[in-house]
């Protein structure tokens, strides 16, 4: 009967808890008595796993219905943007709103490789960068005529808390480069590079071979600002510099590994 048990508490420990308990016909009643209480605790055990896949399962639910949600309701402030654009006088209003709708355009973007990506904990980085670029070549099609638009990024998962701020990051430096770097210049490049340093950091910058900043202690304006604000969503440091022959680099320096081991031990607790 002992040996019987404890073949039966070595199924149950791996989370077998269908495993038909031994009769034992013979020895002391302690014996079955036990073994109804351990039958019970597994019966339990798996009552408890069940209700709790449940839970995470609407869960899931829910999240895949809230992006959804901010996906249309995105939509639907583009069209808005759109119509109130249409209808500017003002040149400078037009460009406003035009940018505006751009910068939303970027996030409903990021909800839709959220939605579509299937795990709604985590994102990949070079899908995101890919479709960010083509959504960039495309908003900047005339500028692209002349100005290469590249990307390298290493295949890495990032939280989705990460994307929003990550994917604006990358468009807000990007489009300052297509519309303030190459003024009076020919032909140009755009490297956007994702990768991971040598402190296993993750780096996101965006070079420039255009005219470069020439006063870099000056409030640049809204773009710089937005720049600032991402990168401190992230939780990282923002560095701008200018390179040896012409143009600028924009990079931001962050620890995913650590919100995503964070976000991790948080799922374990639940």
């Amino acid at each position: 009967p002992i040996e019987a048990l404890r073949t039966l508490a070595k199924q149950y420990s791996v989370g077998r808890f269908d495993t038909t308990p031994p009769l034992l016909n013979y020895g002391p009643n302690e014996m079955r008595e036990l073994r109804d209480e351990m039958s019970g605790m597994a019966q339990r055990a798996e009552h408890r796993d069940d209700r709790l896949k449940r839970i995470a399962n609407q869960k899931e639910i829910l999240v895949k219905e809230l992006h959804h949600r901010v996906k249309n309701n995105l939509q639907i402030v583009i069209s808005l943007i759109s119509l109130q654009s249409r209808q500017a006088v003002s040149p400078d209003q037009k460009a406003t709103l035009e940018h505006i709708h751009r910068r939303i355009t970027a996030m409903a973007l990021v909800e839709r490789l959220i939605i579509e990506g299937g795990d709604n904990a985590v994102i990949n980085v070079h899908s995101l960068l890919e479709e960010l670029c083509g959504l960039l070549r495309r908003t900047y099609l005339q500028e692209s005529l002349r100005v290469q638009l590249k990307f390298e990024s290493e295949p890495i998962q990032i939280l989705t808390d990460m994307a929003t701020p990550l994917g604006l990051f990358a468009f807000e430096a990007i489009s300052n480069a297509y519309r303030h770097g190459f003024n009076g210049l020919g032909k140009g490049e755009i490297m956007l590079r994702y990768s991971t340093n040598h402190d296993g950091l993750s780096v996101l910058e965006v070079e420039d071979t255009g005219i470069g900043w020439r006063d870099l202690s000056k409030n640049i304006g809204t773009g710089h600002k937005l720049l600032q604000a991402f990168a401190r969503q992230l939780g990282g440091t923002m560095d701008v510099s200018c390179l040896k022959e012409n143009g600028c680099r924009v990079a931001v320096t962050f620890n995913a590994k650590l919100a995503y081991s964070e976000r991790k031990n948080e799922i374990a607790a639940v």
